[in-house]
């Protein structure tokens, strides 16, 4: 993605504006079920000072996931704010049990003169990704029984599911309510 790739002695003194769509094939989601069905629309400004970058903006794309309770393809538009700030490794604590506090999660490192805003945007997707999506709020899912998608058809399998190490408190349950 070298258009993703900025060199930092290029941004000028008052900033840099960068507006850009990257094709979806560009970024690797690790995921066989899991692509991008859109562009990604990337609008950042980026500021340089000293050795620090500012990085604020919006990714914009959509995602198309398996629903989770049904299966079928659900496209999810995603719009994903964008704010990080990029020292050189060099400034990067030394120490690996380093704990990072609430100032440092949007902290990325970058080395030698340039940034490379592709690995940001693809970590950016790649969190934004719901871990339940779903095709519609109302998704009625599959029968559990014989798997029927209950979006398209109705099945005729039993709703009434008893737990067989209950089945005896239903029994006396019925018996009591008769007398």
């Amino acid at each position: 993605m070298p258009d993703l790739v900025i060199d930092l002695a290029a941004i000028p003194a008052g900033g840099y504006r960068l507006a850009i769509a990257v094709p979806a094939t560009a970024f690797s989601l690790e995921s066989p079920d899991v692509h991008l069905s859109d562009p990604v629309d990337l609008q950042a400004s980026l500021q340089l000072v000293g050795t620090t970058v500012a990085v604020r903006g919006t990714i914009t794309t959509t995602v198309e996931v398996p629903c989770a309770r049904c299966v079928e393809s659900a496209a999810i538009l995603l719009s994903i704010p964008l704010e990080v700030v990029a020292v050189p490794t060099d400034e990067m604590p030394e120490d690996e049990d380093h704990e990072l506090a609430g100032s440092e999660l949007d902290l990325c490192y970058y080395t030698g003169e340039v940034l490379d805003l592709g690995t940001i945007v693809r970590d950016h997707l790649v969190s934004a990704i719901p871990f339940q999506p779903l095709c519609q709020p109302t998704c009625r899912g599959l029968c559990p029984s014989c798997g029927t998608n209950l979006n398209r058809e109705a099945c005729t399998c039993s709703t009434e599911e008893v737990d067989e190490r209950l089945a005896v408190l239903k029994q006396w349950q019925e018996r009591d309510s008769r007398t």
